[in-house]
């Protein structure tokens, strides 16, 4: 299928790949303000967080792994308390150590 099968087992990422990827996605979600209601965008990345390796178990040679949607999940928890620390600090001024 052109080539897609070894390019997809390349870009299998290891073991807590997840976490920083979902990690990152959250904040950049979060910090972009989107004109949406927080729970919705929450509600949202974790649809997508699950579909992600939902999906994986239709595309050779890649798999579906409950760890796998464990790390994006624990992603997503870092990402939200990590903004709101941010949010929290950014209001307080930022000027303490």
């Amino acid at each position: 299928m052109l080539g897609l099968a070894k390019y997809s087992e390349s870009l299998s990422a290891g073991r807590g790949q997840h976490v920083g990827i979902f990690l990152g996605l959250t904040l950049f979600a979060l910090f972009a303000h989107w004109p949406l209601r927080r729970t919705t965008l929450v509600g949202m990345l974790v649809g997508y967080a699950a579909l992600t390796e939902a999906i994986q178990a239709f595309i050779p040679p890649r798999q579906s792994d409950w760890q796998d949607l464990a790390e994006n999940l624990m992603g997503l928890v870092l990402g939200i308390a990590l903004y709101s620390v941010g949010i929290y600090w950014i209001r307080r001024g930022g000027s303490e150590p």
